[in-house]
Parts: structure tokens; sequence; C-alpha cells
């Protein structure tokens, strides 16, 4: 399988995070690497400590779900027996499962679009809606 431009690319960032980990300097790291000056080394060594960290939430998101689906699957007789310590346990599971998913969080809006609309509509400027809304959800209004 060929390696690709951005494989190369991330292979680059934790070679350079590897130095870094290691106690090389950004100014020795963009040399090694070809970098312009040390900004660049930099930025390099961000993105592969982000990717790093995201990676590794990731993994553990995973594996916390894959033991919460073990146990409700145990509990899931005694549920269906109508035993509430049974249930009360598996309403925790589906809470910890929400939070790990993010299905619970509260559903945005952009209002803006309509904002602008009813300003226009009315004779409002764009700074004058926008500050009333702000007051709006301040309750200043």
């Amino acid at each position: 399988m060929p390696t690709t431009r951005l494989t190369k690319a991330a292979i680059k960032r934790a070679d350079a995070l590897k130095m870094r980990l290691t106690g090389a300097s950004y100014r020795e790291i963009a040399k090694a690497f070809g970098w312009a000056g040390p900004s660049g080394a930099h930025k390099a060594v961000d993105k592969a400590l982000m990717e790093y960290v995201q990676e590794d939430a990731d993994k553990l998101r995973r594996i916390d779900l894959a033991r919460l689906d073990a146990m409700e699957l145990s509990l899931a007789p005694k549920v269906l027996a109508g035993d509430t310590d049974a249930i009360r346990t598996r309403l925790k599971c589906m809470e910890r499962r929400a939070k790990l998913t993010g299905i619970d969080e509260p559903l945005k809006v952009d209002i803006r679009a309509q904002l602008m609309a009813a300003a226009a509509e009315y004779g409002f400027t764009k700074e004058e809606a926008v500050a009333a809304a702000e007051d709006l959800i301040a309750g200043r209004a």
C-alpha cells in the first residue's frame, strides 16, 4: 500500500515529537526536517501532540463503550425481571453512555439569519439587532 502525502506528513510530525521528547530544541528539529525555522517545528510538534491526545481519547472512549455494553448485557435478565437495583444500574450505564457519546448535549440553533431578516424588516441595523438579542439573552430587556 503506497504511503500518501498526508501519512508522510503525519510520520514527520510524530518523528518531530519524538525528537522534542528526547530534548531536541525546536531549532534542531527544524534543521533535521528542513523547516525554515523553529516555528514550523513548534507547529508540527503541537499538531502531533493534539493527534496523539485525540487518538488516545477516542480509544479510551471506545473501550469504555465496550465495557458499558458488557455491563448492560449482564444486567439485561435482571432488568427484564423487574429488579429495581439492576434497573438503577442500567440507567447509570445509559447516563454514562450519553456523556461519552454526547447524545444529551443541548441542541444548538443558529438564529443569525432569522435575526438579520427581522432586523431588516423592522428597520434595525445589524448592530442594533445583535445588541437587542444580547440584552434578551442576558435578561436585561
